[in-house]
């Protein structure tokens, strides 16, 4: 695994589809990065749309900790990532293919 994405986010479960959906687009193969998803206590449909992705990645993970703080969710990726480069984005970010 060469590269983790970690996306932190509460309650933008429709940003976080858009980012998600970038990101699926990427030119490099899938199985060189995971993705990971931390939600600090999201009470919209944030669970429901990393289900969905979840299954359109071949490395995706999605972590809940209702704690708030973008640190908690980085540091709850941090613990799980398998990339040997982490990057964090926002959940309103949708990266450019290349």
């Amino acid at each position: 695994m060469d590269t983790t994405v970690t996306i932190t986010t509460v309650n933008r479960a429709d940003s976080l589809a858009k980012g998600l959906e970038a990101l699926l687009h990427q030119d490099f193969p899938q199985n060189a990065f995971e993705v990971i998803v931390a939600d600090n206590g999201s009470t919209d449909h944030t669970k429901e749309v990393c289900e969905d992705y979840a299954g359109k990645f071949e490395n995706f993970t999605y972590i809940f900790d209702a704690r708030p703080g973008q640190l908690v969710g980085w540091h709850r990726a941090l613990d799980i990532s398998k990339g040997g480069v982490c990057c964090f984005i926002d959940d309103d970010v949708c990266p450019e293919p290349s």
